[in-house]
């Protein structure tokens, strides 16, 4: 496994914990029960709390199975129509619970549903009316005025608006888009009214013209990964539709470092009693297993929010509050507003178009690049998905691509934040192909290299990556990210402080303190934060030199400090 991929799973295991962990109790495939949505907007989190985030909402009628026979708090752990989380127990009925109809079960039979993404609302019944608004799929509106032949209907918003939309576009009940996106669990058939090119005009992106193109293989095995590929209409207008470019979907707030801080600050008893238990061939009472997970669950979040994945567990005593005692021991200088006024002005270096054009407010289009039939010796070994080789993504109007150096110093180019994908779907990608050790996005201190001198690496793999790195990371070099902010000047002023720590508490035997302030008011607004003790190291275990291997960065937004990212030393990759 590549340490990319590691990271990314493990982020993805962090972001629902609670789930993963709560199968200790989860119930077998044939005990878990049907239960039906008895509400509107029922909010599905990422745990069982009211202060974890949202991932989904569902209505009333909604088709579950229950995941684990335990309430959490007063919270169900349930999947179905797309969704995978927790709910509000008090919303679910082991009774069936229909789905609202026009003109059933007290619901108006005037009352229509949105069947259609972004469907326009216009002052008159002609296509060259004024616009009054755009309404979002499963919008309820009043059916005001249907008239036979004619193809607009006047309709009513709940706030008293009334315009003209396309009848087709109206429909009696809720769209259900997991099922018509083909979303099915475990071994249990798709949805009878699957339908992929609906799903991809009610919602399209990248991830809906994937599922069709996986839905053309199913259809049409015989060209198998060395084509040809038949050309399939309904799949080139999808990709002409994402040529054309269209608008992201704003990204999660970043972290407020204050509530890490709180969340941190919590106290627990990080010696885990389950470890002991275990040790001792005991049997761990559920309670100390929920309680535990709680605990990991809060850690998991500050390790991904964070970066910091190797210093979480001291193994030899079960203790886990390496991660809880490092943020509680940081602080940052004090901040009030000044050049950073809102998440809209700055992204983090990783951040991809798609994400950006969310965030910037700016269109970013998809191209793909054609995939060729393979040559003889490349039979059975290609990347691609269906007729595509891979695809690009891109903003259509360019930002700003800022380097920070140590010193203060500030180097900006525009930049359409270009990021190309090749489409490894039919065979797995070479493993480390373009793997470069280092920092991604700064230089390393030359003495953190000699660990590769007593890792068994060759020397020229030893030349080779610190050149690449070198490449990428010009000398002084720290961080990096967007903006559509004009810098003011092209060097910061930056202030400097060390701090002491214990290794045994934190993970960390000492660390410093960078701030660095863009505009001159005298208030940081780029702070970084680096860590030396032992590293990760590469599959062998922590280093055995105190190096500086980990940043993390904060910037501050509207007088409030927000994480932007984390950098750290790659040392390997692949196992």
């Amino acid at each position: 496994m590549t340490t990319s991929s590691t990271k990314s799973v493990s982020s993805t295991l962090a972001a629902s914990f609670f789930v993963v962990a709560s199968l200790l109790h989860t119930v077998t495939r044939a005990e878990q029960p049907p239960r039906w949505v008895t509400a509107d907007d029922v909010r599905v989190r990422q745990g069982p709390d009211t202060d974890k985030k949202v991932v989904g909402v569902l209505r009333r009628g909604s088709t579950l199975i229950l995941k684990d026979a335990i309430e959490h708090g007063g919270f169900c752990l349930i999947e179905g129509e797309g969704q995978y989380g927790y709910v509000a127990c008090k919303y679910l009925s082991a009774q069936y619970v229909p789905r609202a109809k026009a003109g059933e079960a007290g619901v108006d039979a005037a009352q229509r549903w949105v069947g259609g993404t972004a469907l326009t609302l216009r002052e008159a019944a002609q296509p060259d009316a004024r616009v009054i608004k755009s309404l979002a799929l499963n919008t309820v509106v009043k059916l005001v005025l249907e008239e036979a032949g004619k193809p607009y209907c006047e309709v009513q918003l709940a706030d008293g608006t009334r315009g003209y939309t396309a009848c087709r576009y109206l429909v009696s009940t809720p769209i259900v888009v997991a099922q018509v996106q083909g979303v099915y669990y475990g071994d249990g058939p798709r949805p009878a009214n699957y339908d992929p090119v609906k799903a991809f005009w009610l919602d399209p992106g990248w991830q809906a013209l994937e599922a069709y193109a996986n839905y053309l293989k199913e259809r049409r095995p015989e060209p198998g990964a060395a084509g040809p590929w038949p050309r399939d209409e309904a799949l080139e207008k999808m990709k002409a539709h994402l040529a054309l470019g269209l608008k992201g979907k704003k990204p999660e707030p970043y972290a407020d470092w204050a509530e890490i801080k709180r969340k941190a600050a919590q106290e627990h008893d990080f010696k885990m009693a389950s470890y002991r238990l275990r040790l001792e061939k005991k049997t761990v009472p559920p309670a100390v297993s929920e309680r535990e997970q709680r605990i990991e669950s809060i850690a998991e979040e500050l390790r991904t929010t964070t970066g910091l994945w190797d210093i979480g567990n001291a193994n030899d005593d079960g203790d886990m509050g390496r991660i809880f005692r490092l943020l509680r021991a940081l602080e940052f200088a004090e901040v009030r507003p000044s050049f950073f006024r809102s998440d809209a002005e700055l992204a983090p270096p990783g951040e991809m178009a798609e994400q950006a054009s969310g965030r910037f407010n700016i269109i970013f289009r998809q191209l793909t690049t054609p995939r060729r039939p393979p040559k003889k010796a490349e039979e059975g070994y290609q990347a691609g998905l269906y007729d595509m080789l891979s695809r690009t993504q891109i903003l259509v109007r360019p930002v700003q691509r800022v380097q920070l150096f140590r010193d203060g110093r500030l180097a900006g180019k525009a930049s359409l934040m270009r990021g190309e994908e090749t489409l490894w779907r039919d065979v797995e990608e070479e493993m480390c192909a373009g793997f470069v050790p280092g920092f991604a996005l700064g230089e390393s201190d030359k003495a953190i290299w000699r660990y590769f001198d007593t890792s068994g690496d060759t020397k020229e793999f030893i030349r080779r990556g610190m050149a690449a790195n070198a490449k990428n990371n010009p000398p002084g070099s720290l961080y990096a990210f967007y903006t559509t902010a004009t810098l003011p000047a092209e060097i910061a002023k930056v202030t400097e402080k060390p701090i002491k720590l214990n290794r045994e508490k934190t993970g960390f035997i000492r660390g410093t303190y960078l701030h660095y302030d863009l505009d001159g008011d005298g208030i940081a607004d780029i702070a970084i934060w680096e860590g030396e003790g032992f590293g990760p190291g590469h599959l062998g275990g922590t280093t055995t030199t105190d190096d500086r291997w980990y940043r993390l960065v904060l910037a501050n937004i509207n007088g409030a400090w927000k994480v932007l990212g984390s950098d750290r030393f790659q040392y390997g990759c692949g196992c």
